[in-house]
């Protein structure tokens, strides 16, 4: 009421549904030129498709996958993006191993553990509980506020240790282009038409052949839903699949579900901070625990990880994480122990047990993790989704309307919220 705006939804929303789902299908069969979901994997080291279609990015390839990206160039200013702000998080300056990385987008922690089936290929690929010293070291990330290794669990799509050839120059230069749309993104959009226009059969057919190539089977396939359990899936599926892309702000807003969301990751964060302080872990719907401290070791070697489902491998799992060998670049690097090993990640180990004891007797050492992230958690809950008090919270957006716009409209179309109209 204050800013005289409502959260509410043309009711000839249908017709736009409508309009999409001829672009949508278009862009997918008739008008898809020799673009393609990505749905196998070449490499003999790797069996993760939806990995893929980042890595020819990292290549400086344009992906058979997508439809847009801003083209960057290497060693220029307008490079930066990707993956300075937005990749795999490293302290470091220029010309060191690897360059500093701010790592603006991270996900939430409960999302990381909750959210995400374990067999999902995506969660590791996505996201990433390690980041780099800038001296050829690999570590874990802390939960304290700030960028780079600290500010928590950080986007993976773009590590900059996995571009090929590895780019050695001043930081924000590697070259990295901006995704804008790709195919998968299209596949689930029409699968949200689709839902909206109650060809529910057909709307699952198109989720689905995103989740067969994020689990690498049709054993997690969605079936029997419709109505508001089916659009509640596909919202989920672009969550997963979309992490850190720039959509799932406006996917909830166009849902309508923004406030509700907003206010079930606050709470949800609150009596996961509560759980910390009073038991040491808190416990999720999927069995996943995140405690408050893991036990860490530096390890001889340096190499890069990919997929790993051994739960007991304190090196390679969560896979795609490590580290590059930096060495061999001629870079500065320090000792030769750079990756990390790490016990304890989706489980308790109390810090007085037998079992803690005798990691910290093969040399690994408590490490504080969820127990920083409860220590600082009135910084992340005043910074997830500010100004979203209850469920009845209007997302208001301030996004000025060009002149043209409105000198053209004859009067029909303002900017709102005190903003000009020339």
């Amino acid at each position: 009421a204050k800013r005289k705006c409502a959260y509410a939804r043309r009711s000839d929303y249908k017709n736009y549904y409508t309009i999409a789902e001829d672009y949508l299908q278009k862009a997918l069969s008739t008008n898809a030129g020799t673009t393609k979901l990505v749905t196998t994997d070449e490499r003999s080291y790797a069996n993760n498709p939806f990995q893929r279609h980042f890595q020819y990015g990292m290549d400086l390839l344009m992906s058979p996958e997508a439809i847009f990206e801003i083209g960057c160039v290497q060693n220029q200013a307008t490079s930066r993006m990707y993956c300075y702000d937005f990749g795999r998080g490293s302290n470091g300056g220029n010309n060191t191993a690897p360059n500093k990385v701010f790592a603006g987008i991270r996900m939430v922690p409960s999302f990381y553990y909750g959210g995400y089936d374990n067999a999902d290929k995506r969660r590791d690929v996505s996201a990433v509980v390690t980041g780099l010293d800038g001296k050829g070291n690999e570590l874990a990330f802390t939960f304290k506020a700030g960028a780079k290794v600290d500010g928590g669990i950080c986007l993976n799509k773009w590590d900059i240790c996995r571009q090929n050839p590895y780019f050695v120059g001043p930081q924000m230069g590697a070259g990295f282009n901006m995704p804008i749309m790709r195919v998968a993104d299209v596949i689930l959009m029409l699968a949200e038409v689709k839902a909206g226009l109650g060809a529910d059969t057909e709307a699952i057919g198109l989720v689905n052949q995103i989740r067969e190539r994020a689990f690498g089977d049709d054993l997690h396939n969605i079936s029997g839903l419709s109505g508001e359990a089916l659009k509640e899936a596909i919202l989920m599926e672009r969550k997963f699949e979309l992490f850190g892309e720039g959509h799932t702000g406006y996917d909830l807003v166009r849902s309508g579900k923004f406030s509700q969301k907003a206010m079930e990751v606050r709470n949800e964060m609150s009596t996961l901070a509560e759980n910390l302080k009073t038991k040491g872990y808190h416990e999720f719907e999927n069995g996943n625990i995140l405690p408050a401290y893991i036990w860490t070791k530096q390890v001889a070697g340096a190499k890069l990880t990919y997929d790993c489902t051994d739960e007991n491998d304190p090196v390679l799992f969560p896979g795609w994480r490590g580290v590059l060998d930096f060495a061999q670049l001629g870079l500065s690097v320090n000792g030769t122990n750079h990756n990390t090993a790490i016990k304890g990640l989706f489980e308790y180990i109390a810090p007085d047990s037998e079992t803690a004891a005798e990691l910290e007797a093969e040399g690994y050492v408590k490490t504080e993790w969820g127990s920083t992230l409860a220590a600082n958690i009135d910084i992340y809950l005043s910074n997830i989704l500010p100004g979203i008090t209850s469920e009845e919270s209007v997302p208001c957006y301030y996004w000025p309307i060009p002149y043209e716009t409105i000198s053209q409209s004859k009067g029909k179309v303002t900017n709102g919220y005190g903003l000009p109209q020339q």
